[in-house]
């Protein structure tokens, strides 16, 4: 309740940071593209930093940018959403991609970087640099529910082999 989601749908983004190669502006569009017409569904996108950078006429009342300050209020993020997304273009490790599958979270992520090595077999894994192919896994992650169901069940089987402490 504190961001204004209590009576809210929405797909999760858990950026973590504010920069260029999270991929936001094609995430957004790709979101845009598939949302349901007439349906009350949101974008929700958090993390921390500057987005002085980003496209803001993109930028409509169906994506909404939060700042959580607790982790309590992170895994509500993560636990309230349909499903997460975390189309990066490069990380290192990618902890919230890590994170949702530990929230029990289907999970749309790239299939570059260090991602697969998490979450290749337990999530669907796009080419992040296609906006079409993200669209196609969000729009897939939002009608399928079976399909989802069965990559929540995997999602929280893989977190399982990782801790902080590893």
């Amino acid at each position: 309740s504190r961001f204004g989601l209590d009576e809210s749908e929405f797909v999760y983004f858990p950026a973590g940071t504010f920069e260029p190669r999270k991929n936001f502006e094609r995430a957004i569009r790709a979101f845009k593209k598939v949302k349901p017409h007439n349906s009350q569904l949101k974008l929700v996108i958090s993390g921390v930093g500057d987005i002085s950078w980003l496209d803001k006429s993109i930028i409509n009342n169906d994506v909404v940018f939060v700042r959580w300050s607790r982790e309590e209020e992170r895994d509500a993020l993560y636990q309230s959403a349909i499903f997460a997304i975390y189309p990066s273009l490069y990380e290192g490790f990618g902890i919230p991609s890590l994170e949702a599958m530990s929230n029990g979270k289907a999970l749309l992520t790239s299939n570059t970087s260090s991602l697969p090595e998490i979450a290749n077999g337990y999530t669907h894994m796009v080419n992040p640099e296609d906006e079409n192919q993200i669209a196609e896994g969000i729009k897939l992650l939002i009608e399928d529910e079976k399909y989802r169901i069965g990559l929540e069940k995997k999602s929280i089987e893989r977190a399982k082999f990782f801790s902080y402490e590893k």
